[in-house]
């Protein structure tokens, strides 16, 4: 799953990477580490509008749902989506087909279980420091009050073979598009059986990953701080052996 998120760059960075700017009053800056059960504001680039940063909420709310209470109620269960059934669960299909997005990510954290243990780590790209997660969006209108909220989840796929190393209870991670990908995964023109192979795709980029201290897992914590990326050795890792 992917429910740890980092974006350590400024937004100049994020503008060149992109070519895209932020919308007028926006503001951003670099995060160290966001938790996706707070609901945290991401810049994500849309179908709609590829050329302009937005900041929507982690969790999709899908625009059926028909109140506050079960809106709260799903954004829980919504901050991921397995690639395997995006196009026929009721939550996703929708957006699946028509309202996808890219979610920019610097790496994310797991946790791996050794013993009795859970070690966690932070896993970033290796050529690119700044990397795309395949996301869907959606809007949902508040009927109390008129209110729209846009919302995101992060696809997920199965561990590739680096990955099973580290998330080796669950086997999944995040689905990160290559480079060559994104503007095809958020395109309006891209037939659906070009988005069901991205879907079925293995992640392309390379990454790499070291263990963090136990700051990530602490609460009543600042954690979106540069020390919860900070390696930390145990000795229990130091046989490991990456493909």
């Amino acid at each position: 799953m992917c429910f740890h998120n980092a974006l350590t760059v400024d937004a100049r960075r994020l503008k060149n990477r992109y070519r895209a700017d932020f919308a007028p009053g926006t503001t951003f800056q670099p995060v160290y580490h966001a938790a996706a059960f707070a609901h945290p504001a991401w810049p994500v680039i849309t179908n709609t509008t590829p050329a302009t940063f937005r900041l929507f909420r982690w969790g999709l709310v899908p625009s059926w749902i028909k109140g506050p209470a079960e809106a709260n109620d799903i954004r829980r269960l919504t901050c991921n989506a397995r690639a395997e059934t995006v196009l026929v669960k009721p939550s996703f299909a929708q957006p699946a087909r028509h309202q996808r997005c890219l979610v920019p990510s610097t790496g994310f954290f797991e946790w791996q279980a050794v013993g009795k243990r859970k070690i966690p780590w932070f896993i970033h790209g290796v050529d690119n420091p700044i990397f795309s997660m395949a996301g869907l969006w959606d809007a949902w209108t508040d009927p109390a009050t008129g209110s729209v909220l846009h919302t995101f989840t992060i696809v997920t796929t199965a561990a590739n073979a680096f990955m099973a190393i580290i998330h080796n209870t669950k086997l999944r991670m995040p689905l990160i598009l290559a480079p060559e990908t994104e503007s095809l995964w958020i395109s309006d023109t891209t037939d659906q059986r070009a988005v069901a192979n991205v879907l079925q795709s293995v992640p392309a980029v390379p990454l790499q990953a070291h263990t963090v201290g136990p700051l990530i897992g602490m609460k009543n914590r600042d954690t979106n701080t540069p020390d919860v990326q900070q390696e930390q050795v145990y000795p229990v890792n130091m046989d490991l052996r990456f493909p």
